[in-house]
């Protein structure tokens, strides 16, 4: 049964469906004196609604206030999000116009315990790679498919910036990408779980939340330079993680 949105004024059919694959491309970067655990991340929406964000520049040249637009055939719902932004990240491999908070990654022991630092990342959401035809509607126009030709997302000037993630679609950050690793130079070796948590500050109105973890299974291991990880993927053991969903466990 459709469950309908009273104060909104629509149903969970006009609604996005925010989910994550596990991470991947895994690997450990050594940095003068830093280890770093780097990896790539897959946001996609598997609908049944587009997740589309919007910004209206005013005063701040760099950061704007953020709006969950709820499109439907005959109406659009504009949402303000409580916690949610737009700014212009300048950092390298971005250079585009972010959502800010969207996902955070955490490393976590067999035991539950958060031993890497929770790194928070903002998006820039295109929809550059279908992730499930199964789920997809609409195949996206060449603006939306390649993060290069999105003019309202990536200029620093623009007035009207426009992010949307279509049924059956993703956003891909590669591990080069500014953002996507974990500091583990303290971090013994051993066998863990890292986290990918889109959503993580419920900002986003959508169908449901509780498929919004995914998780890898690491193992550390070799010593100084020659530190190595393997990530030889099967079922995580069940754990219970402060501050992630139930779906950690």
């Amino acid at each position: 049964m459709t469950r309908r949105i009273e104060a909104g004024g629509f149903d969970e059919v006009h609604l996005p469906d925010v989910r994550v694959l596990p991470p991947w491309a895994i690997e450990i970067w050594h940095e003068e004196d830093r280890q770093l655990l780097a990896f790539g991340t897959t946001a996609w929406n598997a609908g049944p609604g587009s997740l589309v964000i919007e910004g209206y520049r005013t005063t701040n040249p760099e950061v704007t206030q953020a709006f969950q637009l709820i499109l439907g055939k005959k109406f659009t719902r504009r949402i303000e999000m409580s916690g949610g932004a737009l700014y212009f990240d300048d950092r390298p491999g971005h250079g585009h116009w972010h959502f800010s908070p969207f996902a955070e990654y955490a490393l976590v022991s067999e035991s539950g315990q958060i031993v890497g630092q929770i790194r928070k990342q903002s998006f820039c959401l295109a929809s550059n790679l279908l992730v499930s035809a199964k789920h997809a509607i609409a195949d996206p126009s060449p603006d939306f498919r390649d993060p290069s030709r999105l003019r309202d997302c990536m200029a620093t000037n623009s007035r009207r910036i426009h992010q949307e993630l279509f049924p059956g679609w993703g956003e891909s950050y590669f591990p080069s990408v500014d953002g996507q690793s974990l500091d583990i130079t303290h971090v013994p070796n051993g066998r863990y779980l890292l986290v990918a948590h889109v959503n993580a500050g419920v900002d986003i109105l959508e169908t449901a939340t509780e498929n919004n973890v995914a998780f890898q299974v690491v193992i550390l291991q070799g010593d100084g330079g020659n530190r190595t990880v393997v990530a030889p993927g099967g079922i995580p053991p069940p754990v219970r993680v402060r501050g992630f969903p139930a779906a950690v466990e």
